[in-house]
């Protein structure tokens, strides 16, 4: 009970600041991230464009195709019969990958889909946080 009352203070002093909410552990917290689907997936489902590229490979300006994006959302889905059955609150928002697909409809994400990398298999999408 102690830690959840932690969480909690935590919560409270990123009010306004920082959408956050408590999680029943570790694991619902780290597989609501979305590292796995979005950065994760989406690097390995696009190793072979990310090892021939330049360092100019962007995974949100160019792998977000319309079959990267199928995959992601069949993830979601098993990640939401999983969180079901465990009991977890599922947060991911899928539409948001949808979102950074079309940039021309989403300016607002400009920045996000102009960001660059992975530039190989051994970068942070890929290895570096996974989970979180």
């Amino acid at each position: 009970m102690e830690t959840y009352l932690q969480a909690e203070n935590v919560i409270e002093a990123l009010r306004g600041v920082y959408e956050t909410m408590p999680a029943i552990n570790v694991i619902e917290a780290a597989l609501n991230s979305p590292n796995v689907d979005t950065h994760l997936l989406g690097s390995l489902l696009n190793t072979g464009a990310i090892e021939k590229a330049d360092e100019n490979y962007g995974l949100y300006s160019q792998g977000l195709t319309p079959s990267v994006i199928k995959c992601i959302e069949a993830f979601h889905s098993e990640r939401a019969a999983l969180f079901k059955a465990l009991g977890y609150e599922d947060r991911a928002k899928p539409e948001s990958i949808k979102k950074a697909a079309r940039p021309d409809e989403h300016p607002e994400l400009d920045l996000l889909i102009k960001a660059s990398g992975p530039t190989s298999m051994h970068h942070r999408y890929v290895d570096g946080k996974m989970l979180v």
